[in-house]
């Protein structure tokens, strides 16, 4: 009985202890409850002054209140993302803070300001920027995050992303010092919620400072653009905006500074603020202060602290007596011309920002126009009746210019020429509608059109020129004109080269049609010609690797490109063995000597049967070279020599300096691959099949410079036995006059005679290779000159030795440049060429006429031109009047004595020296020979 009554009293007391356990969870239950609805309505709180409080900061710090209080925390944080201005470093920063009494604040430690991610919050970056929450102990944090949040006396922390517009702007932090406090799911979300009305706050805040930024300044520009549309009163204007730039930015004071071309100086226009008056009318120097260096360099210009910058110039301050400390300058663009530049300065540091700039450009923008408007203004007047004449129906191009040059006047049909609107091109300089080469010549044109005026002043007629030029399109085209161009007197304004000359009127008239037809069949003509050669030079040449040379030098002669070389592919692997290059540096040829099939560019060539085009060469360049071999390549271009659809070699260009291979130039380079590749193919089948002929072509070739040594020796030598003959005839007395004939004929025949051995011995040299070259610094120019003079002597001496003989007269003109040019050469064998091009001009001058030998040079070679007026060279003999024993077929040819040989040994010395040479020529105008010779340093 007694152990029944016991059992039953500890079921009672088990029972009533699990009764009171539930009662204390469920009480807990009850306060967690009752604390959860309390920081959610602390969270409703928080979002109502989000959304009814005046002031943006007074609400964010109110909010931090209201939730670090229903939190029960000891400090709550509000912390900003930003990046730093001047080194780019991603930073946080504490921006608000709330304390419980008598707790310690953080506000002044350097461990919650300018705070890096990179050095102790990577992750934490990480997550918030992905919107996920981090809380938790201390104690369970890295141990570098631990150190600092330990430091600052945190044993619990609640960190939430503040998200505006998806993107991380900052976070909500709150510590618990003293206790080891978890945080719940429903408290979490609650305060997720309060950090993205934060967030939505925070965008609202920014899209209403932007909104009114904008709005003033569409209001302040609209208002600009009234008041410059309203007058012509440049100054009235300007004060305008200057007042309106100064209330609205709130600085101490603005000023417009306009460039004076006469002087280059700058001068303040217009001004408001304090001491205003001493500031209008000031001069600047060229490049002087901030303004004179917007004006050199055109840009914008923010100083946060002028003092600590040397281009301040002080001057200023000391007659004003402000203390300023920033300026922001913008430049005033005219059709890409600075004319002047808007400053607004400030006695506050660091006061001007990007938002500000981007304020003020559009403002400037208006102001520019609005200013050259006003000084145009007189301009427009002068020439208005003009313009709304016939002026503008005429088919002809019209352009007025004043006497400095800058255009004051286009008609409709100049504008449709060159591409521009009337307000691209008044007030610019004529030299812009000219290429620069032909600059020079205008500018010759224009200085005898002064020239007419200031004769014109006496009564005699004004003169007027008329040449053929380039106009130079807005969009870079060319566009060929014949110029008539015709001086006018009188004032017009910005006329600075004194009474009586105001300036020039140019007609342009369009010869496009004509040129383009001449230029189309010329461009068909050199590719045919080019393409033809290149054949002839492949299908004909016994030696492949001489006649791949040849070809590559007019590959590159033709593209007018510096660099390139032939590939051939191993008939024992797929390996390319590099068998011509030219233009390519030691190093490049030796890395491309061999080239693997599939290795590189090049390789890839082969192996895929593609070309390859690269408008510019990478820098780590992977073209089957070492990339430090291919420093300074630009256009590259490798393109498959095949046969019979099979990849036998690789034709490849490039170019030192930056260009581009047009898709005519790619066309061309694919006909000749192709010509290439079938010689090569051609070569192989005919080295395979026999030697026997190669032999054989060779005993012909062997006979036929025989035959032609042979013709060429009999003339001369059967004049010379028939002279010597009558001299020594017993039975015939000759007169002395007669004798004398007849020797001088000996004389003659024996000099031509010396002169076809000289050629041979000559030729021989040079197609083996051993033509020796003394070279020296000469003036080639004076050389020329030399050479000239030395003919005339030798033709007056013939004259007069046989004066019965008619001489046809020959008029010689040298164009020498005023400079010396100097080269490193063989003068004699130079002289040997140029002499040899004279004796051509005068003997295919049957009528006589002007032979013209012209030098010039730049820092690259120098150009030597023979001209003259004689029967011309048919178009089908230009291209091999330079082979050995060509000549022209013609009446004259078969009258004048000639090898053949004299223009072969001019191209193999011409070539010895590094050069080129060339001849263009019309029928029955007359020839011009040209030769090259590189300036070597």
């Amino acid at each position: 009985m007694v152990d029944s009554t016991l059992l039953t009293r500890t079921d009672l007391e088990f029972e009533n202890a699990q009764l009171l356990q539930q009662v204390a969870a469920r009480q807990q239950e009850a306060f967690a409850l009752e604390s959860y609805n309390a920081l959610l309505y602390s969270v409703m709180t928080a979002m109502r002054y989000l959304v009814t409080a005046d002031d943006f900061n007074t609400a964010l710090q109110k909010v931090l209140s209201v939730l670090s209080v229903a939190l029960d925390v000891e400090r709550g944080y509000i912390y900003e993302q930003y990046t730093h201005p001047e080194s780019g470093e991603r930073l946080m920063s504490q921006r608000f803070v709330w304390v419980c009494s008598g707790g310690e604040t953080l506000s002044e430690s350097a461990g919650s300001q300018n705070l890096t991610y990179g050095d102790l919050f990577v992750l934490w970056h990480s997550q918030l920027t992905e919107g996920v929450c981090i809380h938790g102990l201390v104690t369970m944090f890295p141990p570098a995050e631990r150190a600092l949040l330990e430091a600052q006396g945190t044993a619990s922390v609640l960190v939430l992303p503040i998200l505006v517009q998806a993107r991380l702007w900052g976070c909500l932090r709150f510590d618990v010092q003293y206790a080891e406090r978890t945080w719940s799911e429903r408290e979490i979300a609650a305060l997720e919620a309060a950090a993205d009305s934060i967030g939505g706050a925070i965008q609202r805040q920014q899209m209403e400072r932007d909104l009114q930024r904008r709005s003033r300044n569409l209001a302040l520009i609209n208002h600009a653009s009234q008041a410059f549309s309203s007058t012509l009163d440049l100054d009235y204007v300007l004060v305008t905006v200057l007042d309106e730039v100064r209330r609205l930015l709130d600085v101490v004071a603005c000023s417009i500074w306009l460039m004076d071309f006469e002087t280059d100086e700058l001068v303040c226009r217009q001004a408001t603020g304090p001491q205003a008056d001493i500031v209008r009318g000031w001069r600047l120097a060229p490049g002087e202060g901030f303004v004179g260096h917007v004006v050199r360099y055109g840009e914008s210009l923010i100083v946060p602290d002028l003092r600590q910058d040397a281009r301040h110039f002080k001057a200023v301050d000391q007659h004003t007596g402000l203390q300023l400390r920033s300026i922001l300058t913008t430049p005033l663009h005219v059709n890409q011309e600075v004319i002047g530049v808007l400053q607004v300065v400030d006695t506050k540091v660091n006061r001007f920002s990007s938002s500000d700039l981007e304020f003020l450009e559009p403002l400037a923008a208006s102001a520019a126009i609005a200013i050259e408007n006003a000084f145009l203004y007189g301009e427009t007047e002068v020439l208005r009746a003009f313009n709304e004449n016939i002026v503008q129906s005429m088919e002809e191009g019209i352009l007025l210019a004043d006497g400095d040059g800058y255009i004051t006047f286009v008609n409709a049909k100049m504008r449709e020429l060159v591409g521009y609107a009337p307000e691209d091109l008044i007030g610019r300089h004529w030299t812009i509608l000219i290429p620069p080469e032909y600059v020079a010549e205008a500018r010759k044109e224009i200085t005898r059109c002064m020239q007419g005026a200031l004769s014109g002043m006496d009564g005699t007629p004004d003169y007027t020129s008329r040449y053929e030029s380039m106009l130079l399109m807005q969009d870079g085209q060319r566009v060929p004109v014949l110029v008539s161009t015709r001086p006018l007197s009188g004032e017009l304004p910005r006329s600075g080269n004194g009474e009586g000359f105001a300036g020039v009127l140019t007609v342009f008239t369009d010869i496009t049609e004509r040129r383009r037809a001449e230029e189309v069949l010329r461009q068909r003509y050199e590719e045919l010609i080019t393409l033809n050669s290149i054949a002839t030079t492949l299908g004909q040449s016994l030696n492949l690797s001489n006649a791949l040379a040849a070809t590559l030098g007019k590959v590159l002669d033709v593209l007018d490109i510096k660099g390139g070389w032939i590939h051939l592919l191993d008939r024992e692997g797929p390996r390319l063995s590099l068998v011509v290059q030219r233009g390519c540096s030691p190093e490049m040829a030796s890395e491309m000597q061999s080239v693997e099939v599939g290795e590189g560019f090049v390789g890839n060539v082969v192996q895929l049967g593609q070309p390859v085009i690269l408008a510019e060469v990478p820098e780590q360049p992977y073209l089957g070279i070492a990339p430090g071999a291919c420093v300074g390549l630009h256009a590259f271009a490798a393109l498959p020599a095949k046969a019979k659809d099979r990849v036998l070699g690789v034709l490849g260009v490039f170019s030192h300096t930056p260009r581009r291979l047009n898709s005519q130039e790619i066309q061309l380079l694919t006909a000749i691959a192709h010509h290439i590749g079938v010689a090569v193919e051609n070569a192989r089948l005919a080295e395979e099949a026999s030697e026997i002929e190669i032999l054989r072509e060779v005993n012909r070739l062997r006979s036929e410079l025989i035959a032609n040594v042979s013709h060429e020796l009999r003339t001369p030598l059967g004049l010379v036995k028939v002279f010597c003959t009558s001299l020594l005839m017993d039975d015939v007395d000759f007169d002395q006059e007669t004798r004398l004939k007849f020797l001088l004929g000996i004389d003659e025949q024996t000099d031509r005679l010396e002169v076809i051995v000289d050629n041979l011995l000559d030729l021989s040299r040079v197609e083996s290779g051993r033509l020796h070259l003394d070279l020296q610094p000469v003036d080639l120019g004076k050389l020329a000159a030399d050479t000239v003079k030395a003919m005339e002597v030798d033709m007056k001496s013939t004259t007069m030795q046989l004066p019965e003989v008619p001489r046809t007269p020959h008029r010689f003109v040298v164009d020498l440049p005023d400079h010396p040019l100097i080269v490193n050469i063989d003068a004699k064998r130079i002289e040997q060429v140029l002499r040899n091009l004279l004796s051509n001009a005068v003997k295919y001058s049957p009528n006589g006429g002007k032979i013209i030998v012209q030098v010039r040079g730049d820092k690259w070679q120098i150009l030597v031109r023979v001209s003259d007026e004689g029967i011309g060279i048919p178009s089908q003999d230009v291209e091999r009047i330079f082979e050995r024993f060509y000549r022209v077929k013609n009446e004259t040819t078969y009258s004048t004595h000639g090898t053949g040989l004299g223009l072969s040994v001019c191209r193999g010395i011409v070539k010895a020296h590094g050069g080129r040479i060339w001849v263009d020529s019309t029928l029955g105008v007359g020839s011009n020979f040209y030769f090259t010779i590189p300036v070597m340093e």
